[in-house]
This record gives C-alpha cells, structure tokens and sequence, in this order.
C-alpha cells in the first residue's frame, strides 16, 4: 500500500472513530478478547503517530519537563517528546494476530499505521515545507489521541484497572494535547505543500522481487538508482539496463499478441530493432558499476525469465506492467548518460591521426566528450534518446492494453490516494473541531525545518508544565 493510501485509510478511520458517540459506546465493557484487538490496533495507532513525529523533528534532547516558554516557542519537539511517553498497553502479541481480522474504523486504522512504516525512511527526506506539512497532518492524528484513549478507557473490562489508568492518565495526555493544539494553532495558517505524492517516491536503494507483479516496483526502484547514480553509470550498467529493456519489451511485444492486444504490440514491434542495436552497443566509461544498479537488474531479469514461463493470459498483466514503467527507466538511463558524457566520463570512439615513420594513419580510439558536437552524435546517447522517446510515445497503447486486463496503474491510483487523503483530512479537522473547537487563524514564524529547534524566547517566563 503507498503513503498516501495508508495515510487517507488511518485518517478516515480516526475521523470515523471520533464521529462516534463514546456514551453509547461505553454502555457495556467489551469482552476480553474485543478489548486485546482494540488496544491493539489503538498502539499501532500511537505507535505509528509517535514515530512519523518524531522523524520529522529529530531525536529527542532529553531536557526533562518542557516549560511554558518551550511549549509556546517550539510545540513540534515538545509534541514529540510527549507523544514518547504515551504508554503501551496492549496484551504482548503479534499485531498480526490481532490486526488481521475485522473491518471496524480501529482494525482499518492499526492496518492502515502498520503499513506506513514501510515509507518510514522516505519522511525524514522530506524538504523543509513538505516536513512542515506533514507535522501538520501528525499534529491533528496526536490531537485525536488523548480523544480516543479517554474513549476506549471507558469501554475496557473493569477489572482491566491499570490499562485503564493509563489510558486516561491525565498528565501524559494532557501534554499531548496542549502541545498538539499549539503545533495546529500555529500551523493553521500555513500553505499545504503536496508532500504524500514525494512519499511515494521510490528510494534510491534496491530490493527483493518475489514475484512478476513485483516488476513495476523494480523498474521504480531501477529510475530511482539510476537518477541517483546520474554521471557515475559505468558501462556495465548501461549495458545491463539496456539488455533489460530489450528483453522486456520483446517478452511483452509476444504475449500482447498472443492475447489479442495488436495496439500494444505493433508499438512494441515498431521499437524492438532499435532496442536490439543499442542493447548491442559497444560502450566506454571510466565509471565503476554500481552495486544497487547490479542487484536490481539482477532482480529484474529473473523475474521477467520467470514471466516467460507463465501462460499468455497469465503473464500479460504483469509484462504490461512493466513496460509501462520502461520509460522511467530509459529517461532516467539517457539522463545519467548525457551527464556522464558532460563532465568526461563517457567516452567516445573517434578517428585520431597518428604519424609513423612518413605515413599517416587513422586509428579508432576511445576520448572524452569535448564539445556539443559530440554530445548530439554520440550514438549511445542518440539510440537512448530514441529509445527513450518511443517508449513514452507508447504509454497511451499500453495503458489502453493494461487498462483491459488489470487495475488502475500505479501512478493513477497514487493520485485518487492523495484526494482522498485530502478528504479523510478535512473529515478528521471537522471531528476534532466538533470535539475540541476550532484553532485561532493565527499564524507563527516557523524555522525552515521541523529538526530545527527554537530558542524559548526571554519574554516568557519558565514555568513548569
């Protein structure tokens, strides 16, 4: 599941948890094993809250109690801390075991939080608006937390003393809630920045492939490394991406005509000589390869070879899916290669005179690039633009042909995540305003990061919380 789609799943269940009336709720204890599953999904919650907050504003510094000054001068890192020392208090199981099972707005959110800490490493790249942005969206889920733990306070069996003490302890809450009222009070004036499409963004870092439908991923994966490595792509892997390249389309070209998809497959025919010459291409670089650039074609050649021993039927959606991400891959190859060619790196073979004894002779040699000439004739980088250029002119064939033999693409469905993320956000502003009263339009001069911390300011004095 993408950042975004998770993210708008946990912030409509917790709008859906907060719309609920905790009176009626509350009229009868749950059993035992109804209250394990809530408490449960509620830590993941927590859990999840605690630690998108704290990525966003760096380690903890220790500083003990926060005072009046710091709590009014920098809410983000006294959020943070706070939010640190909310208990857990489900039973020590598996989440799994517990999650795994029910469709209610708790079970939907402990699922939907478990699944964002696979994008956990991608947060804290955010830049300085998009980690402000993103604080904010952390800052309405904390001021639902002290909401929803008073709630399932009341509804936990009573001999469950502690787990109920510690789910309605009125200092740590309290806390949470002063500081996240004060981060939403001074964030409400603030621009949105588009920060859940950049989450879904692949690392730069390669990864396992267990399976063909995988394929579309490792291709992401592949343009990320690619645009990461940029002018340092060595031959080799130049060499490796291109044979990927012709293999996949000529793997797809074959089962989309064996399957009736003659739109997809000319297109597909049209680029495969050109695909053969350039993944035939004698290549120079004075780059070494790159380890994550081997890996991930590794990954993905075995997996289109375990493509081709599937039936057509079977193997079309996936071989689709993967030329559809083909052009990623191709601009992002032709872009490391033009760099690499700018600043040296890429050679290129040429005539160069040589005098022995009392005759001239021309010999083939491998030299850097040393003008724009050069750069325009090189013909690797003429066959990657080419390339390059017939595979995006493709994508509405392929997308014609995906789009008749499996769901929305990737991409499609980051965006309609992203609205709707928009949209649970909007719900849960709307309960929580029901329930707490609207923030002041007042805005704050915020540093330029959310890590960045603020000095309390003289005016204030230092009281204790």
């Amino acid at each position: 599941m993408s950042y975004p789609a998770a993210f708008a799943e946990l912030t409509a269940a917790t709008a859906r948890l907060l719309a609920a009336d905790p009176a009626q709720a509350a009229a009868e204890p749950l059993p035992a094993a109804e209250a394990s599953r809530l408490l449960a999904a509620r830590d993941a919650v927590v859990g999840e809250v605690r630690t998108l907050a704290g990525l966003l504003t760096g380690p903890s510094a220790g500083a003990g109690a926060p005072g009046l000054a710091q709590l009014i001068d920098d809410p983000a890192h006294v959020l943070a801390d706070a939010l640190r020392a909310l208990p857990t208090v489900a039973p020590s199981r598996a989440p799994s075991d517990l999650l795994g099972v029910g469709e209610d707005a708790w079970a939907v959110a402990g699922r939907a939080a478990v699944a964002l800490e696979a994008q956990h490493d991608a947060v804290w790249e955010l830049s300085g608006a998009g980690a402000w942005s993103a604080l904010r969206d952390v800052a309405e889920l904390a001021t639902a937390v002290p909401l929803l733990d008073a709630d399932l306070a009341g509804r936990l069996p009573t001999a469950w003393v502690e787990a109920r003490r510690q789910l309605a302890d009125p200092v740590t809450h309290g806390l949470v809630r002063l500081a996240a009222d004060e981060l939403r009070t001074q964030l409400h004036g603030q621009s949105q920045e588009p920060y859940l499409e950049q989450l879904d963004r692949p690392p730069p870092r390669p990864t396992l492939l267990r399976d063909p439908a995988q394929l579309p991923e490792g291709m992401r994966r592949l343009a990320a490394v690619l645009d990461d490595v940029g002018p340092t792509v060595a031959a080799a892997d130049v060499r490796s991406v291109t044979g990927l390249l012709a293999l996949g389309v000529e793997l797809t070209e074959r089962r989309a005509r064996a399957a009736g998809q003659s739109g997809a497959a000319d297109v597909l025919t049209a680029m495969t000589p050109g695909l053969r010459r350039l993944a035939a291409a004698n290549v120079a670089a004075l780059s070494p390869p790159d380890a994550r650039l081997r890996m991930l074609t590794s990954e993905v050649y075995g997996q289109l070879r375990r493509l081709q021993g599937r039936p057509g039927a079977a193997a079309l959606p996936a071989a689709l899916g993967w030329v559809r991400a083909a052009p990623a891959v191709a601009a992002a190859l032709t872009g490391a290669a033009e760099a690499s060619a700018r600043d040296g790196w890429l050679l290129i073979r040429r005539a160069v005179e040589t005098r022995q004894s009392t005759s001239l002779r021309s010999n083939l040699s491998w030299l850097p690039v040393t003008s724009a000439a050069d750069l325009q004739r090189h013909p690797l980088l003429t066959e990657l633009r080419a390339t390059r250029d017939a595979l995006a002119a493709a994508r509405p064939a392929l997308d014609q042909a995906l789009a008749a033999v499996a769901p929305p693409a990737a991409d499609a469905a980051v965006r309609r995540a992203a609205l709707a993320a928009g949209r649970a956000g909007a719900e849960l502003r709307a309960a929580l305003n029901a329930r707490r009263g609207s923030p002041s339009a007042a805005t704050a001069d915020l540093p330029a990061h959310p890590m960045l911390r603020v000095k309390p300011a003289a005016r204030l004095p230092g009281q204790r919380l």
